[in-house]
C-alpha cells in the first residue's frame, strides 16, 4: 500500500531452494499477502496516487534495503490511493485508505486529508471497511472523516477503507 500510494512498483524477491521448492516461511508470506490481495485487491490494482500520498508519523526510507531500515508502520500511518472511474459518462472518484496497521475494537480513525473545508476535501457518498458487512459511523468535521471501528478487523494486516 506504501509503495502503490507512491506510484511506485513492488518488487517481491521470493527464495526458492536449489530443488526448486519453496521454503515454508517464504510460502506464509505469500499466502498471507494473497489473502489480504483476496480483500483488499480494488485498493491496489488498477489504482493510482491520490493527491496525497499518506499520512502518519513513520518515515519510509529509501534507496537499496531501505524497507529494512523503515520502522514498522502503526495504525496512525495512512496511504491513500484512488480510482476514476465513468458512471452514465461522468467521471467518478473513489478513494482508498489503507491504513497500515489495527487501532484497536471499536477505535475511531481520523482521517485528517479529508477533513471539510481543506482542499483535498471532496463530497463523500459511501464509506465501506473493505471484508467487514457492517455499517460504520462516519463523521466530517473541520479535523477530518472520522469512522468508528468495528469490533474485529477485516484483516490481521492493513485494513481498507473504500469511499466514494
Amino acid at each position: 500500500a506504501d509503495v502503490v500510494s507512491k506510484n511506485g512498483n513492488l518488487l517481491l524477491n521470493v527464495p526458492l531452494r536449489a530443488d526448486g521448492s519453496l521454503p515454508e516461511e517464504a510460502g506464509t508470506v505469500l499466502d498471507e499477502l494473497g489473502a489480504w490481495l483476496q480483500v483488499n485487491r480494488q485498493a491496489i490494482f488498477g489504482t493510482r496516487p491520490w493527491k496525497l500520498a499518506g499520512e502518519g508519523p513513520t518515515e519510509t526510507i529509501g534507496g537499496d534495503l531501505g524497507e529494512n531500515k523503515t520502522l514498522p508502520y502503526t495504525a496512525e500511518d495512512i496511504r491513500y490511493t484512488r480510482k476514476i472511474w465513468l458512471d452514465d459518462g461522468e467521471e467518478r472518484e473513489t478513494v482508498f485508505t489503507n491504513i497500515l496497521g489495527w487501532p484497536g475494537a471499536n477505535e475511531e480513525v481520523v482521517l485528517g486529508a479529508l477533513a471539510a473545508g481543506t482542499e483535498a476535501a471532496r463530497p463523500i457518498g459511501t464509506v465501506r471497511l473493505l471484508g467487514h458487512d457492517g455499517a460504520l459511523r462516519v463523521v466530517r468535521d473541520r479535523n477530518g472523516l472520522h469512522i468508528q471501528l468495528p469490533a474485529e478487523p477485516p484483516s490481521p494486516h492493513a485494513i481498507v477503507f473504500r469511499i466514494d
